[in-house]
């Protein structure tokens, strides 16, 4: 799974890996790997306001990350 912020500079991926890894696509360079899923991440969004991550997985559960300290480059 993989989601933009608006502006392009973040790149967000879901991964079998149990994972979501946050990118700043200008420096090319991970931000920040979201741990916590038992099974592979299968849907990951930035929230409206792009301070909120949302993954879901086949663990069955939804959670929610704040990334607010991460998207203000």
């Amino acid at each position: 799974s993989l989601s933009l912020t608006d502006d392009d500079s973040y790149l967000l991926s879901g991964s079998d890996d149990k994972t979501a890894i946050l990118w700043h696509l200008p420096s090319k360079e991970s931000e920040r790997t979201f741990t916590g899923h038992q099974a592979p991440v299968t849907y990951c969004t930035f929230g409206q306001d792009e301070t909120t991550i949302i993954t879901t997985s086949l663990d069955k559960q939804i959670k929610v990350w704040s990334a607010q300290d991460l998207v203000q480059h």
